[in-house]
């Protein structure tokens, strides 16, 4: 029987006959309506499957016993069995200790595809606690695996957006790595590899790389123009001022919520729109005033959003 099998199981068990004392509820994981820590469970576990384990410290018996390939099936055997996202501090914290010897499990979890999959052993969250467990603990060799998951998952994943967040945790070590990928797909802005590349880099130290990446979003996107726009505001490079102006300026290029979007972003960078960008706004507030008089609230919007008018301008009508 697997070492996650007899904690979930030991967890009812010793949660009866041991109720958790309300520090220990703030940070245990919650189990068939019963809650206990890691600690009482793999006591359990040790008094179990060996009687002369019994009074060895749960702990060290993480720290010391258990195999890197003990380590592989329990992140497996642990999410299959609670289909969550994250493992138990004190699962995470042995892990923390022992980086070195287990990192290299985590970046195996991650790359192992078969693993993504929602069928697969895990049901496909094994490589998403391994991501986010390698983003906490800024584990820089995963860097390569989880550039292949950005590159190769689909961008409503989870463990595509985990790898985004662990990719952004661990920061700098990614940097380059990040800059390679977004050169690779540059000749299409509109890809979501570039798109999460980019996104990514936004989030890391400034780098003039990341800049000429976002550049080239704001002037050659269409489908995804939204997102660069968010992206400018949010790096806090001022030179996106021109472009930013440069979009407001023509009548036809931004629907309703990018053009929101884009002022927010001028003002987030201490900028003002240009006279010219002012009168479009203004002339395009009038027109969607005007429509508005002719749209019933269920009709789909006059600015091509695709969104019902009452849940986009009419928020604000």
């Amino acid at each position: 029987m697997g070492l996650a099998t007899i904690l979930r199981d030991g967890f009812v068990k010793y949660a009866r006959a041991n109720p958790p004392t309300e520090e220990e509820r703030s940070h245990v994981k919650t189990v068939s309506d019963a809650t206990a820590t890691l600690d009482k469970i793999a006591t359990a576990w040790a008094a179990e499957a060996n009687p002369a384990l019994a009074g060895l410290s749960p702990n060290q018996y993480l720290l010391e016993r258990t195999t890197p390939d003990d380590w592989r099936m329990l992140i497996i055997e642990w999410a299959e069995l609670e289909e969550g996202d994250s493992l138990p501090a004190p699962l995470r914290e042995a892990v923390r200790a022992r980086l070195s010897e287990l990192g290299p499990v985590l970046a195996q979890l991650i790359d192992d595809e078969a693993l993504w999959a929602e069928d697969a052993p895990g049901r496909g969250y094994a490589p998403i606690l391994a991501a986010k467990l390698a983003g906490v603990l800024r584990y820089a060799p995963a860097v390569s695996p989880l550039l292949k998951v950005v590159e190769k998952a689909g961008v409503d994943d989870m463990i595509g957006s985990a790898a985004v967040y662990a990719l952004s945790d661990i920061g700098e070590p990614a940097g380059d790595g990040l800059c390679a990928l977004a050169e690779r797909y540059k000749a299409d802005v509109e890809s979501d590899v570039y798109a999460r590349a980019v996104e990514i880099l936004t989030r890391l130290k400034p780098d003039e790389r990341t800049w000429q990446y976002l550049k080239r979003g704001l002037q050659e996107s269409q489908e995804m123009i939204g997102l660069y726009i968010s992206l400018a505001g949010d790096y806090g490079d001022r030179r996106a001022l021109f472009h930013l102006n440069s979009l407001l300026e023509e009548p036809l290029s931004l629907s309703t919520h990018d053009r929101r979007e884009c002022l927010e972003s001028i003002e987030l960078l201490g900028g003002v729109p240009t006279a010219r960008a002012r009168a479009v706004v203004d002339m395009a507030d009038l027109r969607r005033t005007t429509a508005a008089a002719k749209v019933g609230r269920n009709d789909f919007c006059p600015c091509g959003s695709g969104k019902k008018y009452k849940k986009c301008c009419g928020k604000s009508v």
